[in-house]
């Protein structure tokens, strides 16, 4: 099934022209692929698939260069997503070297990029200091499926789309990435940072009670919106 513009923009902001829309059945939890010889939808970025969803969420992926004007950069790897919010750890990952640029998937200047070894180092990190009070085995498989997917899915660039989640406010899109690149992000950086070298034990003690929400987004090759290979 193709959908029309109508059906997939987030109120407000217009998904950039040219990307493939689809539908696929079935648990979030099975590798969602394109349909063949999906067609197009007037208002997608260009390769950009997508599949059903019930939920507004938080769009990590990974790339080799930084999206521009000109178009988006190929490939683009998926990472993960997150259902209602920005979880801590897509803010670690983009956590290292922030920017704002150009969206793969909104019209709006909304897109976070940041560097890719940085920010995995550092959820890495925190991750492991949080295992150590955590006797979790569901905890230990998250942290194993994250890190070989961060793995598998390396690139030079951290890609973060969160204009879903903050289509949720009426606030203006563009300064609310502004905000999270200047404040949100950097504060949950120092929280973690302030954890690692043994000063927050208070905050670190609430990310291990909650650690589902911080940590255990949906990780896979394919996400609601994807850019297949060509």
């Amino acid at each position: 099934m193709v959908r029309t513009s109508s059906q997939v923009s987030v109120p407000g902001m217009f998904v950039q022209e040219g990307a493939q829309v689809g539908s696929a059945a079935g648990s979030r939890e099975t590798p969602c692929r394109p349909r063949p010889g999906a067609g197009t939808a007037r208002f997608l970025s260009a390769g950009a698939v997508m599949v059903a969803a019930m939920a507004n969420r938080s769009y990590l992926y990974s790339a080799d260069s930084l999206p521009s004007v000109e178009g988006i950069p190929k490939p683009v790897r998926c990472i993960s997503e997150h259902n209602w919010s920005i979880p801590l750890a897509h803010k670690l990952l983009v956590g290292r070297e922030t920017a704002v640029v150009p969206s793969t998937i909104w019209n709006p200047r909304i897109g976070i990029a940041a560097d890719f070894a940085g920010g995995a180092s550092l959820l890495g990190d925190l991750l492991r200091l949080v295992g150590q009070g955590l006797a979790d085995r569901d905890f230990a498989a998250c942290v194993d499926k994250t890190m070989a997917h961060l793995d598998k899915q390396r690139g030079k660039f951290f890609l973060l789309e969160t204009g879903e989640i903050i289509s949720l406010s009426d606030s203006d899109p563009e300064q609310e990435v502004r905000d999270l690149v200047a404040h949100d992000i950097p504060a949950a950086v120092a929280q973690a940072e302030a954890a690692l070298a043994g000063d927050n034990d208070e905050w670190l003690a609430s990310v291990r009670a909650d650690w589902q929400d911080h940590f255990g987004s949906f990780y896979n090759e394919w996400l609601y919106f994807s850019f297949p290979v060509d």
